[in-house]
């Protein structure tokens, strides 16, 4: 199983617990990330994702979401996803 970056942290909304990542591929639920930068390090899956983020006025290449996560992270961390179909 390998680790394939899929985008970033965008912005981090500390009252809802959520992060704003632009990404490259969309994200379900289910779906097993490893979210890494210079403090954070952390590994979960994604049980909570809002894809209608339009009224956030970020412009971007790719996909933005909302996804929950389980601590604090900071903008420019990377976004992982696992990859299960090895070669």
């Amino acid at each position: 199983m390998k680790e394939v970056l899929i985008g970033n942290v965008s912005h981090y909304l500390v009252r809802t617990g959520e992060a704003v990542v632009l990404i490259i591929t969309p994200l379900m639920n289910g779906d097993h990330i490893h979210i890494i930068g210079s403090v954070t390090d952390l590994q979960m899956i994604v049980d909570s994702v809002e894809n209608d983020t339009h009224h956030m006025s970020f412009r971007h290449s790719g996909y933005q979401m909302a996804i929950k996560v389980d601590a604090w992270v900071r903008e420019e961390d990377r976004i992982y996803i696992y990859d299960y179909d090895e070669d």
